[in-house]
């Protein structure tokens, strides 16, 4: 993870990083470098890599769950109804 966020990682090794991370046990790390990556890279990169993602992958799964739950948080943090 902080290979990603400290040195000169492009945003396909930084996905691929995700995806191994994905595939082991250390749920708390993925989501880390899951926000390190939404903090480092342009969101232009980001939505481009996302789209070209397995739809049938647990990580694809996972990047749709983490980006509803902080658009919610957002939502409820910024805007009284």
């Amino acid at each position: 993870m902080k290979k990603v966020q400290y040195n000169n990682v492009d945003i396909n090794e930084a996905f691929d990083y995700l995806t191994l991370i994905s595939k082991s046990i250390c749920n708390n790390k993925l989501e880390k470098l899951f926000y390190t990556i939404y903090n480092k890279y342009d969101i232009n990169d980001i939505l481009n890599k996302y789209n070209t993602l397995d739809k049938n992958t647990k990580i694809y799964e996972f990047i749709v769950n983490e980006s509803i739950k902080s658009s919610i948080i957002n939502v409820k943090k910024y805007q009284k109804f």
